[in-house]
C-alpha cells in the first residue's frame, strides 16, 4: 500500500516538471524510467494536467519561401507573443515538399511524401508506414485526432476526386492509421460521397479536432449541381461520420468560400467573400445544437487585402492570415487589426513567402514511449 501511495505521489510531482527535465528524470532510476514512459502517466496523468493548466499555449508558425523552397518553423506564445525559433530534426530538412498538416495533443503531423509525426518538446519523431490507398488524381486531405478512451492517435486520410460527367459527382475514399495498432484501415465503405475541397480561398482547408471529432467543410451534390454545403464530422473514437448543418444562409455558399475553425470547445465557420477581402463569422455557441448558430459579425481589411480568420485566440481576438506572410489579430470590439508577428514581414523583405500555416500546440509527452530521438542542435537549413 505504501509503495502505491509513494508512486502516486511521485507521479503527482513529476507531472508538474517541464518536459526537458522529465527526459533527464528517466535516467534517475529504473522505476522512474518505466513510470514516465508508461501510457498511464503520459496520457492519464500528464496530458490532463497540461490540458487543464496550460496558461501559455504556443502557436506554431511555418513559412515556406518561394525562391529556394526553404521551410522555417517558429514558436510564438499566445499570451506574451514572444518568438522562438524551432529547429526540426535533421532529416526533415532534406524533404523538399515537407509541410505541416495538423497539430493534436503535442504531435505535429507532416507529409512529404510519407507521413511523419513529431513532438518538438521532447525531440521525438516517428515515420509512419505508407498508406494503402493510392492517389491517382484529385485532392488528399490529412488530419490528426486523439481517442482518449484508448490513448490512441488516429490519422484520417481522405482522397477526393471530382468526376466529370453530366452531373457533378465525386469519388471519395478514406483510411485511418492507428498509432496504437500501427496499421492502416480502409473505411471507404462508410465514407459519404461528398465533395471535400482541399483549398479554401488561398489556404488549405483547416480540419480542427474538437470534442473528440474532426471537422471539415463538405458539399452534398448527389441530388443537384447546386448542392448543399455542410460540416462533415468524423468521430475519432467510434470511427463514424456524421453531419452538422450550417446556418441556412450558408448552405448554398460556395465550398471554397467556407472555412471551419475551432471555437473553444465548439466550432465556428468563416464565410469568405468579395475576393477574400471580407469574412463573415458564425459560431456554434452550444456544440451540436443547430439553433445555437450565432453571427459574430464581419471582418474587413481596410487595405483591401485578402484575409482568412484562422482561429480564436485566448484573448478573444481572431487570428487573421493574409496569405502573404502577414498575420494579424482582429479585435471585434475595437474593430481593429494588430500586426501580430512583424518579424515574419522582416523575413519577407529578403525572401518572398509562398505560404504560411499556423497551428496551436501544447507540450506533452506523446511519443516518449516510442519513436526516435532526434538531435536537432545545429540542424542544417535548406
Amino acid at each position: 500500500m505504501m509503495e502505491i501511495l509513494q508512486d502516486e505521489l511521485i507521479a503527482e510531482i513529476l507531472k508538474r516538471v517541464p518536459n526537458q527535465d522529465l527526459l533527464r528524470c528517466t535516467e534517475v532510476c529504473k522505476s522512474w524510467y518505466y513510470l514516465l514512459k508508461s501510457s498511464f502517466f503520459i496520457f492519464r496523468t500528464h496530458l490532463p494536467h497540461i490540458q487543464a493548466s496550460n496558461p501559455n499555449p504556443h502557436l506554431v508558425i511555418s513559412c515556406r519561401y518561394l525562391k529556394n523552397g526553404k521551410y522555417v518553423m517558429s514558436f510564438h506564445d499566445d499570451n506574451t507573443e514572444e518568438f522562438s525559433e524551432c529547429h526540426m530534426p535533421r532529416h526533415f530538412y532534406s524533404k523538399s515538399e515537407l509541410g505541416i498538416f495538423a497539430s493534436c495533443n503535442g504531435l505535429l503531423l507532416f507529409y512529404e511524401p510519407d507521413y511523419l509525426l513529431w513532438n518538438p518538446s521532447i525531440g521525438r519523431s516517428l515515420s509512419l508506414p505508407k498508406p494503402e490507398l493510392k492517389r491517382s488524381s484529385g485532392d488528399v486531405l490529412s488530419c490528426l485526432g486523439f481517442d482518449s478512451t484508448t490513448n490512441d492517435f488516429k490519422l484520417l486520410r481522405i482522397l477526393c476526386q471530382i468526376v466529370c460527367s453530366n452531373r457533378r459527382s465525386v469519388v471519395v475514399e478514406a483510411e485511418i492509421y492507428s498509432l496504437k495498432a500501427a496499421s492502416w484501415k480502409n473505411i471507404t465503405h462508410i465514407t459519404p460521397q461528398y465533395e471535400i475541397p482541399y483549398h479554401l480561398g488561398f489556404k488549405p482547408q483547416c480540419i480542427p479536432f474538437v470534442n473528440g471529432a474532426l471537422h471539415m467543410i463538405a458539399g452534398d451534390f448527389r441530388t443537384n449541381d447546386t448542392g448543399r454545403s455542410l460540416v462533415l464530422v468524423f468521430d475519432v473514437k467510434d470511427e463514424i461520420f456524421r453531419e452538422i448543418f450550417l446556418p441556412q444562409c450558408l448552405q448554398n455558399a460556395r465550398l471554397d468560400a467556407l472555412f471551419v475553425i475551432a471555437y473553444g470547445q465548439s466550432i465556428a465557420v468563416v464565410h469568405i467573400y468579395e475576393s477574400t477581402i471580407r469574412n463573415d463569422i458564425w459560431v456554434m455557441k452550444e456544440y451540436g445544437v443547430y439553433d445555437s448558430w450565432t453571427n459574430l459579425g464581419k471582418v474587413q481589411n481596410g487595405e483591401e487585402k485578402g484575409i482568412v480568420a484562422m482561429f480564436l485566440r485566448k484573448n478573444g481576438q481572431f487570428m487573421i492570415d493574409t496569405g502573404l506572410g502577414e498575420i494579424y489579430s482582429f479585435d471585434f470590439a475595437a474593430q481593429s487589426f494588430v500586426d501580430l508577428f512583424p518579424d515574419l514581414e522582416e523575413m519577407e523583405e529578403t525572401e518572398e513567402i509562398s505560404s504560411t500555416s499556423v497551428f496551436t500546440y501544447m507540450e506533452t509527452l506523446a511519443l516518449l514511449d516510442r519513436g526516435n530521438f532526434e538531435d536537432v542542435t545545429g540542424a542544417a537549413t535548406n
